[in-house]
């Protein structure tokens, strides 16, 4: 009798561990890392926009570093431990880092205006954000169309006062909501 429970127990354990290393969903703070600094670096542009490029030149590959470090942590904290997957995560974003710098001949060369760069972004980030959605965490999805849809905003409504402090608030506050329902989401699964 006791081996039967024991083997039940063993068998719930190993479920649950299955369960929660399938789930790929991000840790929240990764969300917030991003809800931050997407804040400011949007917002930027109203205030200093000659500033903006500078901004993420560091703010970009920082926070990438900084995003790998606590998925990395994250994963390992659950079982999850592929390299492949890693690199994988890695090569996805570093493209659409690498995509973003691309822009910078067409500005030298006169094909693309720099006031038009954010929105440019805008779009390669909403369509990176999406195609993670559907590759692994689905609040990536919500969050791409967030950002097609203010790329849109940047577009249809360009004479809004503070038009990308608007637009920082709006990603912000969509990154954070992401971060908070991951977390609750975590501690349900978890508990």
């Amino acid at each position: 009798m006791t081996d039967d429970r024991q083997i039940r127990d063993d068998l719930s354990y190993v479920r649950g561990v299955v369960r929660r290393s399938e789930r790929v969903d991000n840790p929240a703070s990764i969300y917030f890392l991003w809800a931050a600094i997407s804040f400011f670096g949007y917002a930027i542009i109203d205030f200093q926009p000659d500033k903006t490029g500078v901004y993420w030149a560091f703010a970009g590959p920082i926070g990438g570093f900084l995003s790998a470090v606590l998925g990395s942590r994250a994963a390992r904290r659950l079982g999850q431990v592929s390299d492949r997957k890693g690199w994988v995560e890695a090569l996805h974003w570093t493209g659409m880092m690498f995509a973003a710098f691309l822009l910078i001949p067409l500005v030298t060369t006169g094909r693309l205006a720099t006031a038009d760069i954010p929105r440019v972004i805008l779009l390669i980030l909403a369509l990176t954000y999406w195609s993670a959605g559907l590759r692994d965490d689905r609040r990536f999805l919500p969050l791409g169309a967030v950002m097609a849809a203010m790329y849109l905003f940047t577009i249809y409504a360009a004479r809004v006062p503070y038009l990308w402090t608007i637009t920082a608030a709006v990603l912000a506050m969509s990154l954070a909501a992401a971060g908070i329902l991951g977390a609750a989401r975590g501690r349900r699964v978890a508990g």
